[in-house]
């Protein structure tokens, strides 16, 4: 999987201090932040990440809103980006595509 640069703060990448959205949409483009470690309401991991594959499960168990998400943005070029384990600094990786998944959004990295 190839990343792109690393050691990037939220603020940057969203264009705005203190957002809070788990995406942010630009003309064509929506940028994912992504935290692995984030749960659900019930305490199930929301994201997977399979390192060795280079794909990645997002919002996984949220159906309606994965098909709402994903029929909004799926046209637009995706810009995906992992939170470090420690600390808040983000990753950005290459996107070769993005789907709409029976279980979650799926995202396959270069």
């Amino acid at each position: 999987m190839k990343k792109l640069r690393d050691n990037l703060k939220k603020e940057e990448i969203a264009g705005s201090k203190g957002y809070m959205k788990w995406y942010r949409a630009f003309d064509n483009e929506v940028r994912l932040f992504i935290n692995e470690r984030c749960l659900n309401a019930n305490n199930e991991i929301l994201n997977k990440i399979f390192w060795k594959e280079n794909r990645a499960l997002i919002c996984i168990g949220s159906t309606e809103y994965n098909e709402d998400f994903y029929g909004k943005f799926k046209d637009y070029t995706v810009k995906f980006f992992v939170k470090s384990d420690v600390g808040a600094l983000y990753s950005e990786y290459e996107v070769k595509e993005w789907f709409l998944g029976e279980e979650a959004i799926e995202v396959i990295l270069n």
